[in-house]
C-alpha cells in the first residue's frame, strides 16, 4: 500500500482514465476525493468521498476544496483527468465551441488548482498531474502556468483528420504508427 494516508482529489472520475486511476490509487490506499458530472458513481467505495458538479463554476470548485478540507484536512495529489473534446474540423467549429473546450480543459484545471493549492501540506510536496499534458505546479505568491512545450506538443502520438502526428524529432517506424522520439529514444504513445 504505497498511498496509504495520501488524499488525492481525481476529477472526472465517473469513467474512463479517471475510474482507473480511481481504482489504482484505491488498491494503493489512497483516501479519495472524487468528482464528476454524474449525480451518482456506481465504482465509489464507502471509504470515497465523490461531489458531483461542474468543475467550470468557481463557486461549486471552492464548495469542493472546503468538502475536502473539513473531510481530509490536506490533499496530496490532484489528477486533473477531467476534460471536454470537441469533434469538428476547425474551419467548422462554431467560436462558442471551442470557448467551451478551452473553459472545460484549461481554465477549469486552474480553477481547480487555484483552491486546492493551499490544502497540499508543503511546497516541495505538491503534486498534480493531467491527461491533457498540462503539469500545474503550486508556486506560492505567483501564477504558475507552463506553456505547451513545444509547437508539437498537441498532436504527439495522436492521429487526426491527417494522419499520424509527425514533428521534428520524431520518426515513423516501418509497419507501425508508433512514433520514436529521437531525442530520447522513447516510443511516443498512440
Amino acid at each position: 500500500m504505497r498511498l496509504k494516508n495520501v488524499t488525492a482529489l481525481v476529477t472526472g472520475a465517473s469513467s474512463g482514465i479517471g475510474q482507473a486511476v480511481s481504482s489504482h490509487f484505491r488498491r494503493e490506499g489512497a483516501r479519495l476525493l472524487l468528482t464528476g458530472r454524474r449525480e451518482r458513481l456506481d465504482s465509489a467505495e464507502p471509504d470515497d468521498l465523490y461531489v458531483p458538479g461542474d468543475l467550470n463554476d468557481e463557486t461549486f470548485v471552492e464548495h469542493l476544496a472546503k468538502q475536502a478540507a473539513e473531510t481530509f484536512g490536506t490533499v496530496d495529489v490532484v489528477v486533473l483527468n477531467h476534460g471536454l473534446q470537441a469533434d469538428s474540423p476547425l474551419t467548422e467549429m462554431a467560436c462558442d465551441d471551442a470557448r467551451n473546450v478551452l473553459e472545460s480543459n484549461l481554465l477549469s484545471a486552474f480553477l481547480v488548482m487555484k483552491h486546492f493549492a493551499p490544502l497540499m501540506p508543503r511546497p516541495a510536496a505538491r503534486s498534480s498531474a493531467s491527461v491533457h499534458g498540462w503539469a500545474w505546479s503550486a508556486c506560492p505568491g505567483r501564477s504558475c502556468i507552463p506553456p505547451p512545450r513545444g509547437p508539437h506538443h498537441a498532436r504527439q502520438g495522436r492521429r487526426d483528420r491527417m494522419g499520424p502526428a509527425q514533428h521534428p524529432g520524431q520518426r515513423r517506424r516501418s509497419g507501425s504508427d508508433r512514433h520514436t522520439d529521437h531525442r530520447s529514444g522513447v516510443p511516443a504513445q498512440a
